[in-house]
């Protein structure tokens, strides 16, 4: 593992760069020796080495990436796409650093370690890239755009946009019949789901059931887009800001439904058919083996506060960052450029590899275009409530354990609970930093 001080990474990364360019040079120039007239390549292969080789540092495997990047190298013609293998950690960096690997574009969503990359003034300002561009950020979801500037304390755009899972409420039909309810048709409360969640819990011809699965347990939270810690003074403030306390005492009622967990069968209940609701990101139906009873889920919004009428949980993403060191900026932009265009973005929304990132009707109208089990669905449910835009990041964010599991089987009421966690992460932040000096 190498350890570098962060003023010296650049100095290290020139010199790796340096060698790899002296090597270049010593092996052209025998190749300059040989007569012009004895090069039969074929013109594939010039037009193959005229192209420039932009490398992305990418968390997925070959495929995937292939599937998001695969049409842009095809459409822009003059750039050659290379992944490069990277889990998003400082540390993969350094390593490539000291190799004399500088990826062009980076994919990372780790708080620690884009802190790291600006820190080291490694990240290439692309709002001015942006400016000189026809590329209108206010075609990409605000919440997006929010939520990549909330990795700089100064709230400078540190990269566009990969992709986002928006959040809904899946319904099934029969056991709403089954209980004789009405079938969810817009926005409800939280209050509202938990209460119609309560009226489907229970027994029928034998078999118990769920009313409601908040598999995304923090869901009601991120509606608040709050910080657990003070982004500037590193405060806890799970006791200070109101909607930690309006969240748990949320979470306290949905947890004390009766019978709730006493379904009695292992394994997806919603996808058996033993639960009335779930609260999952837009793509669940393709992750769920639901083929049976596909036509008797439908979609609805995801519930709100009466306070946030509207209101969607912000939006997460994984910043696409140019390296301020490439040597193919332009071209590296191009390809991000591309990559949020309303064509590429047509292609993964319509195969629902992601969320769309564009604010865009006939986009969002495209989604699951390709997958049949979304056919008749309510994909509408996906786009009509507005994402909170959450504004900044605490490094000490990520140490929050919010303990839910721990939360519903404790006697504790809300009030109790949440103090003892605000403690326990006083106590880890003091902790941290004392690792740190």
């Amino acid at each position: 593992m190498y350890i570098f001080d962060k003023r010296s990474i650049r100095l290290w990364m020139y010199s790796g760069i340096m060698l790899l360019l002296l090597s270049a040079c010593s092996a052209n120039t025998g190749n300059e020796e040989q007569k012009e007239g004895g090069n039969t390549s074929q013109a594939t292969e010039k037009n193959e080495s005229e192209k420039v080789t932009i490398t992305v540092a990418f968390d997925k495997d070959e495929d995937f990436f292939e599937s998001r990047f695969g049409a842009i190298e095809e459409k822009l013609g003059n750039v050659k796409l290379e992944m490069v293998p990277f889990f998003q950690t400082w540390t993969e960096l350094e390593e490539m650093f000291a190799s004399g690997t500088v990826p062009d574009i980076i994919y990372s969503a780790n708080f620690d370690t884009n802190r790291e990359l600006l820190e080291a003034d490694l990240v290439y300002p692309i709002e001015e890239l942006i400016s000189k561009s026809d590329l209108n950020l206010d075609d990409i979801n605000p919440s997006l755009i929010s939520y990549a500037r909330s990795f700089d304390p100064e709230g400078s755009l540190i990269g566009l946009p990969d992709g986002v899972g928006y959040k809904v409420l899946f319904y099934n039909k029969d056991v709403f019949d089954l209980f004789g309810m009405e079938y969810p048709t817009g926005e409800m409360t939280w209050e509202e789901a938990i209460e119609l969640g309560k009226k489907m819990t229970g027994e029928r011809n034998g078999q118990n059931y769920t009313g409601l699965l908040i598999d995304l347990a923090t869901a009601p939270l991120d509606q608040w887009a709050v910080n657990p810690v003070d982004p500037d003074t590193d405060e806890v403030l799970l006791l200070k800001e109101p909607a930690f306390k309006k969240y748990y005492d949320l979470m306290e009622r949905y947890y004390n439904i009766p019978g709730l967990y006493d379904v009695g069968v292992d394994g997806d209940w919603f996808a058996q058919g033993f639960a009335a609701m779930k609260v999952g990101y837009h793509q669940t139906l393709m992750w769920s083996d639901v083929e049976d009873k596909k036509d008797s889920i439908d979609i609805a919004p995801i519930p709100t506060w009466p306070e946030l009428p509207g209101t969607h949980p912000y939006l997460t993403t994984t910043p696409m960052i140019i390296m301020k060191d490439s040597k193919h900026v332009e071209e590296a932009f191009a390809v991000l450029k591309e990559y949020v265009s309303k064509e590429n973005q047509l292609n993964i929304s319509r195969t629902m590899s992601s969320g769309t990132v564009l604010m865009d009707k006939e986009v969002f109208e495209q989604t699951g275009a390709d997958v049949p089990i979304y056919e008749g669905k309510n994909i509408d449910a996906f786009y009509e409530l507005t994402p909170a835009e959450l504004k900044r990041q605490s490094r000490w964010d990520r140490i929050v354990d919010y303990k839910l599991e721990e939360f519903a089987e404790s006697e504790d009421d809300a009030a109790t609970f949440l103090r003892k966690l605000q403690e326990e992460v006083e106590i880890k932040i003091k902790e941290e930093k004392a690792k740190m000096d």
